[in-house]
């Protein structure tokens, strides 16, 4: 039915399976104790912050990730510390834009989030480029240790957050618990990775690292307009509102996560693919994902209610806004398995055209149907900027076929 490597994935996938379910049950329980224990504004608030430090992160080598993996599935072994270096060296651009923001809201009196914006983005950086760890392990295949190393990880930060969320409120503590711990993890399992390199296999690929740097100015307006909705209704509607908007789309977005996970397995397996037999591949993989994905957006739409009146009482009014916004993972499959094929085919006209042009129109409509529609406005903006994004790659897919 398939038609692919089933041993291959039953290996591999079992790791990322793993991995996804732990995510989803750290995120659960941090969900429950934050609608139970954190007030709406103060969690409002927390949202807003982590938000902003995701905007400064859009000026990090955020596409290096995805290059270390197709460079270590080469045997470029030494790829992983000149990314980590490269990716250091560029955070100092963030963190220069950190210190502004900072200033400004210090002139607001708003100590907090002055403070909790320059510390996030400092360890921000540091997870971007340590982190790059895992995506070494998954280019060399290796997803039992990456998962591993992920998990440990998530417990060590989920833990750290709750024992602050435990006792106290403060929405600084959380954010410094939460990128403290895992800044201090990841650091911990790149060392313990980059040491298990032979010295012999450090062949490096200074093409991957130019690739890696189109790759990340190309993601700049996604990541900008990823966290822009969260900042805009901050703004216009308030921490409350930002709250209940927050929680409507958790779980879609845990989902959404999922196939990225599950497309770090097939990036190293593609790169090896011919041409053809990568379309192919493509466009096969893309239909059997959205046709699955369609039952699951109908099973979510139905237990929903159930979901939030169990577990999050005081965010029942997020569940009419969680049902719409669910409707746009249909799209995602398409539109991360055609990005992917530009990606592996190395075709960098055709991303950055994806991506600027996509990223352009999705920049206009953030802010405007937020600001003409509000709460709705940025549910229904999901499906439309999502939509553009598969459009542009589908256009751009099929005018390849013929090069």
């Amino acid at each position: 039915m398939f038609k692919t490597d089933m041993i291959y994935v039953t290996k591999n996938g079992f790791w990322i399976f793993i991995s996804q379910i732990t995510t989803l049950i750290i995120t659960l329980v941090l969900s429950i104790l934050f609608a139970n224990l954190l007030p709406m504004h103060e969690y409002g608030v927390y949202k807003y912050i982590i938000s902003f430090v995701g905007i400064l992160g859009a000026f990090k080598l955020t596409g290096m990730a995805s290059i270390v993996v197709q460079a270590s599935s080469k045997g470029f072994d030494g790829i992983l510390k000149s990314a980590i270096k490269e990716t250091l060296l560029w955070g100092l651009i963030p963190f220069g834009i950190a210190v502004v923001s900072a200033s400004y809201y210090f002139f607001k009196n708003d100590t907090l989030i002055a403070l909790a914006i320059v510390l996030a983005t400092m360890l921000n950086i540091l997870i971007g480029a340590y982190g790059l760890y895992g995506s070494y392990l998954n280019g060399k295949q290796n997803f039992k240790l990456s998962t591993k190393f992920s998990i440990v990880t998530q417990i060590v930060t989920a833990l750290a957050v709750i024992g602050t969320l435990l006792v106290s409120h403060s929405v600084l503590y959380l954010i410094i618990a939460n990128f403290l711990a895992t800044a201090v993890m990841v650091g911990v399992f790149s060392f313990i990775t980059i040491k298990q390199i032979p010295i012999e296999r450090e062949i490096n690929d200074t093409n991957s690292i130019k690739l890696g740097r189109h790759m990340s100015a190309m993601n700049v307006l996604a990541h900008i307009v990823s966290n822009l909705d969260k900042i805009i209704l901050f703004q216009k509607l308030g921490s409350i509102e930002l709250a209940i908007y927050s929680f409507a789309i958790a779980i879609p977005e845990q989902v959404k996560g999922t196939y990225k996970n599950f497309l770090a397995i097939a990036i190293p397996k593609y790169a090896t693919l011919s041409k053809s037999a990568l379309r192919f591949s493509i466009i096969r993989k893309t239909i059997t994902l959205t046709t699955l994905t369609s039952g699951i957006v109908i099973l979510y739409i139905l237990i929903a209610p159930h979901i939030f009146q169990s577990l999050f009482p005081q965010y029942i009014e997020s569940v009419f806004y969680s049902q719409l916004y669910i409707s746009g993972l249909l799209l995602v499959p398409g539109m991360l398995l055609f990005q992917t094929y530009f990606q592996v085919q190395h075709l960098t006209e055709e991303l950055y055209k994806i991506n600027v042009i996509g990223n352009i129109v999705n920049l206009i409509l953030t802010i405007v149907m937020i600001y003409l529609f509000g709460l709705i406005g940025a549910i229904f903006l999901s499906v439309l900027t999502k939509a553009t994004t598969l459009s542009l790659s589908l256009w751009y897919f099929y005018k390849d076929k013929n090069t």
